[in-house]
């Protein structure tokens, strides 16, 4: 239950990191409470999901940025 979380430890102008965001549940719940988010993922599968997700819903995003390092791809979603 990431609304909960977010009520309790961020403020309604603030922003929500989440390192490893999956397809973005948290990122969504931020945006339902009035907060911006950045997700990270390492698996471009999770992260191709939470850009549908966050595209469709109501959330947005702001960009995805794809960086590589070492080999390993990271992409990032940052919510609006």
């Amino acid at each position: 239950e990431p609304e909960r979380c977010i009520l309790a430890s961020c403020p309604p102008d603030g922003v929500v990191l989440d390192p490893f965001c999956g397809t973005a549940t948290t990122l969504i719940a931020a945006r339902k409470l009035g907060r911006r988010g950045i997700g990270i993922d390492a698996s471009e599968n999770y992260l191709k999901q939470a850009q549908r997700r966050l595209t469709l819903g109501d959330a947005g995003i702001r960009k995805v940025v794809d960086s590589r390092r070492k080999g390993r791809e990271q992409l990032t979603l940052e919510g609006v």
